[in-house]
């Protein structure tokens, strides 16, 4: 079973990704980290723009919106930053 949910957002040519289980993610130190990977980042306090190819909404529960109409780019997309985070582990806590 994956650790995170994806569907197709329906107003618009994007996907939303939604962990499983509930998790608070740090925004300030998930902007470091992502920063520290090369990634541009809009930080708009309760959420983070990530300004790659897709661009990449994140929100504070962990929420990933990625705009792209392609799913299997999204998925990929999705674990990037879930991987870069170490969402996983924090789950696994």
């Amino acid at each position: 079973m994956r650790y995170f949910m994806m569907r197709p957002c329906k107003t618009t040519a994007a996907y939303f990704a939604t962990l499983r289980k509930s998790l608070t993610l740090d925004l300030e130190e998930s902007r470091r980290t992502l920063e520290e990977r090369g990634c541009k980042i809009t930080d708009c306090g309760v959420l983070l723009i990530i300004h790659d190819d897709p661009e990449r909404t994140l929100y504070r529960s962990g929420r990933i919106l990625v705009k792209t109409a392609e799913e299997e780019v999204a998925r990929r997309a999705v674990e990037s930053i879930y991987d870069a985070l170490g969402v996983v582990q924090k789950l696994a806590v």
